[in-house]
Order: C-alpha cells, then structure tokens, then sequence
C-alpha cells in the first residue's frame, strides 16, 4: 500500500519579482505574510521529507525565513542564472542539516535519516529541473 503525501503547497510556484523586491525594502510585515503563505509549505515539505518532525520541519520554516531576511538583499534576481527557488531551497537544505546535527550522532546514522534527506535532495533537483522559478 503507497502512502501518499499530501503537498500543501503548490508546485508550479512562479516568483514573483515585485514579492522579492518588497521583502528587501524593508519590514514590510503583509509581504512577509504572502512570503510564508506561498513558501513556507514548499519549506515545510522539504523539511519532513528529509525525515524531520514537524516541530523541527516547523523550526526550519522559521529560520529559513531569517536567513532569507538577512540574504535577500543581497541576491540578485536573475533566473537564467539562479532561480529563487533554488536559492531558498539550498537556504532550506543548510537548516534541515542543522536540525539532524542537532540530534545524538546515532539517530543520524541508524534511523534512516541520512537516506531521507538523500530521497528529499533527488525531489529537489527533479522539482528545480522541471523549470520551476
């Protein structure tokens, strides 16, 4: 029996400039709003795919969120040489490996978590190869 995974957030995400270009201008708290609304699921998905609870899935939701704060405005919106999408999502692949560093060093290698978060970078490159921005 397959286990579905329901997605709660969509995978034809288009970036949108004008979000970006609002978020680096400052604390615009309704931009950030629509930032976690339309990536904070693609986040999260990412997280528990790579074998994180949902507190810790949740947790690097947040920090991915401030890591995006403070390296936005220095990123340049270019998609024929970085997609957004990949950017965060990289942003989001360096808090899951905090999150599993911050277990005991034999839950990282005897639970499988190290094959989960292998499974989650293959769902990566296929939803970034896809032309997703």
């Amino acid at each position: 029996m397959a286990i579905i995974m329901k997605r709660d957030y969509d995978t034809s995400l288009e970036t949108r400039p004008s979000l970006l270009q609002r978020l680096k201008t400052g604390d615009d708290q309704q931009s950030w709003q629509e930032f976690y609304r339309i990536y904070g699921g693609l986040i999260r998905f990412f997280a528990e795919k790579a074998g994180l609870t949902a507190d810790e899935a949740e947790e690097v939701v947040q920090e991915t969120a401030i890591g995006v704060a403070r390296r936005l405005p220095d990123f340049i919106y270019d998609p024929r040489a970085c997609r957004f999408k990949t950017w965060l999502l990289n942003l989001t692949r360096w808090r899951i490996q905090d999150q599993l560093r911050k277990r005991r060093p034999q839950e990282n290698f005897g639970g499988g978590t190290l094959a989960k978060t292998g499974e989650a970078r293959a769902i990566l490159r296929r939803h970034v190869e896809h032309g997703d921005q």
